[in-house]
């Protein structure tokens, strides 16, 4: 249930904050009464429509912790869809403070087509890739108990038929695997898609899962012609045609790293989603260099 169409009042980030506060309110008014705990999922609502988040949002008012407390607002949402096992909206991943900068990212300048064993097989194979670095970024609420990110970067790039993955981490990325963690990622764009990665009786696995507009749960499609490694490092490359998207088109995603129970231990990047430009007929030229 959105706001209204017509004039609406306020500061678009207020309005996007109310009108997420009201779709989980229509979530909660129509959840199962076998939902695993309706009692908490409506706390935190109550918690989310009790207080007063939406005065640090827009840029009539602000402070030094804006970011802090639109995560926490976000966050109480997120709680309450996971207890009403409904499948949490992906908007409630990205920060409503549309000041707050684009992620830090290095953009692909070339094509690439590395080898794909969980290893780096040559420096160059990855060279002309993207970049986020993990980094882990403190401030005057941060939790000083707050644990090591797993992860150290991720690397994104492309030939022109494939969209090749690399997540390093702070162990060989086949022994966290081992481990009982899965490595997913979520796109918003194309929306309701992610691929997975985990390992299932000592074997890698991994495949797409779709989300239909109102259906509780996600459905998963199988790996399509995509294909992954592990080793050292994670790699996989993931076919245009399985994303369903065309050159030229952006691709969006968080890298999200589940535990055992699934539940989410730590996403990248916090706020944002990386945006990736898939290459078009222009991309060499444009990144052509002697």
């Amino acid at each position: 249930m959105r706001a209204p169409a017509g004039k609406r009042i306020g500061h678009p980030d207020d309005q996007k904050a109310w009108s997420q506060l009201a779709d989980a309110r229509a979530a909660l008014d129509v959840a199962p009464a076998s939902a695993p705990n309706m009692a908490g999922a409506r706390e935190e609502i109550l918690i989310a429509e009790g207080s007063d988040w939406c005065w640090w949002y827009g840029d009539d008012h602000s402070s030094a912790h804006d970011v802090e407390f639109d995560d926490l607002f976000r966050r109480h949402l997120r709680n309450a869809y996971r207890l009403m096992d409904r499948p949490t909206p992906d908007e409630l991943f990205v920060s409503n403070i549309s000041a707050v900068p684009r992620t830090a990212q290095r953009e692909p300048t070339a094509l690439i087509d590395p080898t794909l064993d969980g290893e780096e097989t040559s420096y160059f194979e990855w060279l002309g890739a993207g970049a986020f670095e993990v980094r882990e970024a403190a401030g005057a609420m941060h939790q000083i108990d707050r644990p090591t990110s797993l992860l150290t970067a991720v690397r994104y790039g492309f030939s022109r038929e494939c969209l090749f993955l690399r997540v390093d981490g702070r162990q060989p990325m086949a022994d966290l695997l081992a481990d009982g963690y899965e490595i997913s990622f979520k796109f918003l764009a194309p929306a309701g898609l992610r691929f997975s990665v985990q390992q299932t009786a000592g074997q890698l696995t991994s495949g797409f899962w779709l989300r239909y507009p109102d259906v509780p749960y996600w459905r998963r499609r199988g790996p399509g012609a995509a294909r992954a490694a592990a080793g050292r490092v994670l790699e996989l490359a993931v076919p245009f045609s399985d994303l369903g998207v065309s050159p030229g088109a952006v691709v969006s995603f968080f890298l999200a790293v589940y535990d055992r129970a699934n539940v989410e231990r730590e996403r990248h990047p916090p706020h944002r989603p990386l945006d990736v430009q898939l290459p078009d007929d222009l991309f060499a030229a444009r990144h052509w260099s002697a």
